[in-house]
């Protein structure tokens, strides 16, 4: 396992959120970002956030 730090910016509007929702088919930023990486990476791809106090700790 590797780990990579990605900074991004998006307009939510049209998202259901930044969290995937099991179960649910609803479009999530985590989703998308996760869809995108395991194309380009041809590997299954999870995405974990991490918040601005979180780092500074």
């Amino acid at each position: 396992m590797r780990n990579i730090k990605i900074i991004l910016e998006y307009d939510g509007l049209l998202f259901k959120g930044w969290q995937k929702q099991t179960g649910k088919a609803v479009k999530t930023v985590q989703g998308e970002v996760e869809k995108v990486l395991s194309s380009i990476l041809s590997e299954e791809i999870e995405v974990v956030r991490v918040s601005e106090e979180q780092m500074q700790m």
